[in-house]
């Protein structure tokens, strides 16, 4: 399933596909910049939003990366007991 963007442009009617809303987005605003109009970007589930809602398109939630686990040397760390 894939998110499409279409707009209309000065060569006519444009429609691209990306798996992310966040892709979608990137590419909606591209379009926009390089002069198209009239851009909806329709979801997988078939909800058409047009340049005014794009706020409200639903995007994935942020994936907390996790923290690669060290492995604990075989060697002893030394520790310093010199003052300061």
């Amino acid at each position: 399933m894939s998110f499409s963007i279409k707009a209309m442009c000065k060569h006519g009617d444009l429609v691209h596909r990306r798996k992310t809303a966040e892709a979608a987005l990137k590419k909606a605003r591209e379009m926009s910049r390089a002069g198209c109009y009239d851009i909806t970007i329709t979801t997988p589930e078939g909800r058409d939003y047009h340049s005014s809602e794009f706020a409200d398109l639903p995007r994935a939630r942020a994936v907390a990366r996790e923290q690669p686990k060290t492995q604990p040397s075989d060697k002893p760390v030394p520790i310093s007991r010199t003052g300061r």
